[in-house]
């Protein structure tokens, strides 16, 4: 492989996932749904059914459970699905232990405190049968992601690591569980062109019109850069029976 085909594969993949709308890694997601039809599938905050309904679950698998926490949603999501139903995260999940296949959320962990994303983890592993796969997406820190006055904080993968697979040890709450492993990973990404009223600020006027004019050069050519907006992660839940998960989690305000 040539150097500019590493690169066309490296700029493709980016732009594979960027942007807002959310397709691309619903399909990634459902690369990882079951293949058993009789598969207990959950999508937490399901919203207006997008991911359902792009991927057709209500025709793939009987026991399909779309849960959010807006009543109004889950009313029109009544009409088209019989498992929709309200769900208030972080409560317990209306699921017996051990009992999901495939667990999917998207957008939804950085409307909560950490207190609360800690219950709710520790709901989806009581609910998740060995073997099973759990799928978040989120947003990252970035210049519009408290515009939305819901969102309380970002959550990098990090918190993925520590509280549901190995992780490196270092932190101060005991894990939720260790017996995750990373089966999927993709950044979402928002990609920007240089302007001219981006200007270096430098002292001398001539240098910064340069700077400028390249800037502006090299936006109209079609390059930029791409940043980190937000993720997509797959975990896997270990198929071997597991000791002690905490069953119990305080929930705090």
């Amino acid at each position: 492989m040539t150097i500019m085909d590493r690169y066309r594969t490296y700029h493709d993949g980016k732009r594979r996932f960027c942007g807002p709308g959310r397709t691309p890694f619903f399909h990634l997601a459902g690369k990882y749904l079951p293949g058993n039809a009789d598969a207990v599938v959950v999508d937490v905050g399901t919203g207006d059914g997008s991911f359902a309904d792009l991927l057709e679950l209500g025709s793939r698998y009987s026991h399909l459970h779309l849960l959010d926490g807006n009543v109004a949603a889950v009313a029109a999501l009544s009409q088209r699905y019989a498992g929709a139903a309200h769900y208030h995260c972080p409560e317990p999940l209306p699921l017996e232990d051990c009992s999901v296949d495939f667990l999917h959320s998207s957008h939804l962990i950085e409307h909560l405190v950490p207190d609360h994303l800690r219950v709710f983890l520790a709901e989806c592993d009581r609910v998740l049968v060995p073997g099973g796969v759990l799928v978040f997406s989120t947003p990252l820190l970035w210049d519009r992601f408290y515009e939305d006055l819901s969102h309380v904080k970002p959550y990098g993968p990090g918190v993925f690591m520590s509280y549901l697979c190995q992780g490196d040890g270092q932190r101060t709450a005991a894990p939720v569980s260790l017996s995750y492993r990373t089966e999927d990973f993709v950044y979402r990404y928002r990609f920007t062109r240089p302007t001219m009223d981006r200007g270096v600020g430098h002292r001398n006027t001539v240098v910064d019109l340069l700077v400028q004019c390249f800037r502006l050069a090299y936006g109209k050519l079609g390059f930029g850069t791409y940043e980190r907006t937000g993720y997509t992660i797959v975990l896997r839940k270990s198929a071997a029976i597991v000791p002690d998960r905490i069953s119990a989690v305080p929930l705090t305000s």
